[in-house]
């Protein structure tokens, strides 16, 4: 079993993401979204899950996405006491 260790982060998405498709037919792909992901601020998860969102869109020429596209990311603080995480 692997754990997670303290400020890393785990970003889930369905295949929606990285299978979207642009006007010339070019899917946007796990290349593209690893770049992506490997220079966004794992810290805070609500702006990275924002940030993609953006990237996808843009990749797609705002248009309307032919699959769902879910993500999910969680940030690991480690052993913080509760005063330590409140925002």
């Amino acid at each position: 079993m692997k754990t997670l260790p303290p400020d890393a982060s785990l970003f889930l998405y369905t295949d929606g993401l990285n299978e979207t498709m642009n006007a010339r037919q070019e899917a946007y792909g796990n290349e593209r979204m690893l770049r992506l992901l490997a220079g966004l601020p794992r810290r805070y998860p609500e702006a990275l899950i924002a940030l993609t969102a953006r990237a996808v869109a843009a990749h797609t020429g705002g248009a309307t996405p032919s699959d769902d596209l879910v993500m999910l990311c969680l940030h690991f603080r480690g052993n913080a006491t509760p005063r330590e995480t409140a925002c």
